[in-house]
């Protein structure tokens, strides 16, 4: 007997199988996940190795084009060292080339002798030695005048200078010009004294002592207009002096440009400061100052008795600024050469005309330092590279004692980690339809396992039910005749009662054998009805005398079929199936009851035939089903023999004919089944699948 999976079996519809399945789809699913995840992850390595490669790469090509600007740099010392006389005013490109280098001056230290070009980069001599070279001693005359100057009589001592003065030769001039100048102002003749300091002043080249000839007649010059009334002269002289001085007009030691210097400063600094333009000559002094004092450390290397022939390099440090000295010392010579330049300096034009192509090809930011400190050159415009969370990468080299350094970061590190996650992201959602496809296969796949696993059993089942059905008629059927065989039925009454039972049998088994027949027309779309013109009334009432000879005597029919109902276009021995199977369960499903009841009537412009019995009733979940195919309500099922094939064939004849069937029930109540079949349609005959 057959019971609908969505009523016995719904919590047990998964097999062994099934799981199995499920198992055998899952688990590669997860794998697949498990794959795919390994993939991203390894992806994501894969980029960040790259860009480390990249950042690599650029670094050593930064490295590679210092080396390269540093050889540049290196031949051009050996070019400028063999250039004799060592004068930057060469007609060698290399030398001019060192020349017009941005803070670059050039060193030579030959014996005892160090000469510096260009002269007005430094503030004074860079030389260590810085001793003032000593004045040759006076004539036994000019000390003769000095000692009367000293002992007051500046009448006689000018007399003296004046007769000296005449027949001075060239070398002797500046010392008496300062000497007699000199007591002119101390004899109070103030205009005397200024018109001897101005012709002192005109000795541009010549020198007093160790000292520049016009460098000591302007500092006088400024005095004495110091102790004017009018204080204007005065500050103009003072500062026009300061400027000469910080650009580098006059060759002094340290000791004489700083006494020279504190003096002017004297005068010009106020107590609110200086003029603009002494804050900017002093600016200028500050930063010159850096440039020479990096060059007395130069000079202080290059004497040095054992540097080693060759090139080399040389890195210095003055108040935060760096400075590399380029140096070379030929064989078997005490002649030294070097060139002094700005840090920065070296890594602009070349270095940076080279670098920033790369950056821009590469994306990225370059920076270069000698050691760890600030850098010297950065294509970025931040000061420093990012935070530790950013991808950076450095590279060193050592170059004597300097260890130069190129570190390399992402110019857009937000860019390539919103690279990788979209990478990612499209991997999660590839992976995602991966995943889901393979969901979405297997339910789908396990529920047409399940549904044909279901079907297969249901099948075998409706064999296992067919079969006990067509048993039952048959063993009737074998038994009575048997009987009837053996001569063992007694009297004409009963052996026409038997061969009843056997004819009623054998129409039993018919309609079982139609029922499956139809079926399987049904289910392979081969199932014809022919629509003839059937007169209603007659053909109602045989199907219902027919369905009425086959009951017991104890269980009847009572069906009021009018007279004169309107004839329909119908296929009358499949529609008087229908009704025969709507009988059928009526009498059925009402064990005990006498009787069952069938009303025909027109209702809405169809012929309405209603089926109703007090019998068990069907549920409202089973009620859902009971057109379905091999489908059973629970009530009775296990009692009441059937293949759950009446009421999916009753469903089809009415479709068939463009009608419909419907079922109200009360549980433990009734049951009505109403078959609604159309009136008007055409009169002709034809066929409908």
């Amino acid at each position: 007997m057959l019971t609908h999976p969505s009523n016995r079996h719904r919590s047990t519809w998964i097999s062994h199988p099934q799981v199995l399945f499920g198992l055998a789809v899952v688990l590669p699913g997860l794998l697949v996940a498990a794959v795919g995840w390994r993939t991203i992850d390894a992806d994501r390595r894969e980029a960040l190795r790259q860009l480390d490669d990249r950042l690599d790469n650029v670094a050593e090509r930064a490295l590679t084009e210092l080396e390269t600007e540093l050889r540049r740099w290196d031949a051009a010392v050996v070019e400028f060292d063999s250039v004799r006389p060592p004068v930057v005013s060469s007609s060698s490109t290399t030398v001019a080339a060192l020349s017009g280098s941005v803070g670059a001056v050039t060193i030579r230290v030959e014996h005892d002798r160090v000469s510096v070009e260009p002269r007005s980069r430094l503030l004074f001599d860079p030389e260590n030695a810085a001793a003032d070279v000593s004045s040759p001693p006076l004539p036994a005359t000019v000390a003769a005048a000095e000692r009367v100057e000293f002992t007051g009589d500046y009448a006689g001592a000018v007399e003296r200078y004046q007769r000296l003065l005449r027949d001075a030769t060239r070398a002797m001039r500046p010392a008496l010009l300062l000497r007699l100048a000199r007591t002119f102002q101390k004899a109070g003749r103030s205009e005397d004294a200024m018109a001897r300091y101005r012709e002192l002043a005109l000795l541009n080249g010549d020198t007093v002592g160790s000292l520049p000839a016009d460098l000591v007649a302007r500092f006088e010059i400024c005095s004495l207009f110091a102790r004017a009334p009018s204080a204007t002269d005065a500050r103009a002289c003072h500062v026009c002096l300061y400027e000469d001085l910080v650009q580098g007009q006059w060759r002094l030691s340290r000791r004489w440009y700083t006494f020279y210097v504190d003096r002017l400063r004297e005068a010009l600094w106020g107590p609110d400061g200086g003029a603009p333009e002494v804050k900017r000559m002093a600016d200028l002094e500050a930063e010159k100052m850096v440039l020479t004092l990096a060059a007395a450390d130069t000079v202080t290397f290059l004497r040095r008795r054992d540097l080693r022939s060759g090139t080399g390099h040389l890195g210095l440090r003055q108040a935060s600024r760096k400075f590399l000295a380029i140096w070379h010392q030929p064989e078997s010579s005490d002649r030294c050469v070097a060139v002094l330049l700005p840090a920065p300096a070296l890594l602009a034009g070349r270095v940076a005309a080279a670098l920033l192509p790369i950056r821009d090809r590469d994306d990225v930011q370059i920076a270069i330092a000698d050691g760890d400190g600030p850098a010297l050159y950065q294509s970025a415009i931040e000061p420093n590279p990012p935070g530790t969370g950013a991808h950076i990468r450095r590279r060193s080299r050592q170059d004597g004692d300097i260890v130069w350094t190129a570190t390399v970061w992402p110019r857009r590190p937000g860019a390539i980690e919103a690279d990788m996650a979209r990478r990612r992201l499209l991997y999660i959602a590839m992976l995602g339809v991966v995943l889901a496809s393979v969901v979405v296969g297997s339910v789908l796949t396990a529920r047409t396992v399940a549904r044909e696993l279901e079907v297969a059993r249901i099948k075998a089942q409706f064999v296992s039910a067919v079969s006990h059905e067509f048993r039952t008629p048959l063993a009737g059927i074998r038994q009575f005749a048997e009987m009837l065989v053996h001569d063992r039925v007694e009297g004409d009454e009963r052996r026409r009662r038997y061969l009843g039972l056997i004819l009623g049998a054998s129409e039993r088994l018919s309609r079982l054998v139609d029922n499956v027949l139809d079926f399987a027309r049904i289910e392979e779309g081969r199932q014809a009805y022919h629509l003839v013109p059937v007169d209603t009334t007659p053909w109602l009432r045989g199907v219902v005398t027919e369905f009425q000879d086959a009951l017991p005597p104890e269980r009847k029919v009572i069906a009021e079929v009018p007279d004169g109902l309107p004839a329909i276009m119908a296929d009358g021995h499949a529609l008087g199936r229908a009704v025969h199977n709507l009988l059928d369960n009526a009498v059925k499903y009402s064990p005990g009851q006498p009787a069952v009841w069938l009303e025909a009537a027109v209702e809405d412009a169809a012929l309405a035939l209603q089926v109703r019995d007090h019998g068990v009733g069907i549920s409202e979940s089973d009620r859902a089903h009971v057109f379905e195919r091999f489908f059973r309500g629970a009530a009775l099922s296990q009692t009441v023999g059937g293949a759950g094939l009446g009421l999916s064939l009753v469903q089809h004849i009415a479709t068939a004919h463009k009608g419909q069937v419907t079922c109200d029930s009360k549980p433990g109540e009734s049951t009505t089944f109403v078959l609604r079949i159309p009136l008007g349609q055409e009169s002709e005959a034809g066929s409908l699948p």
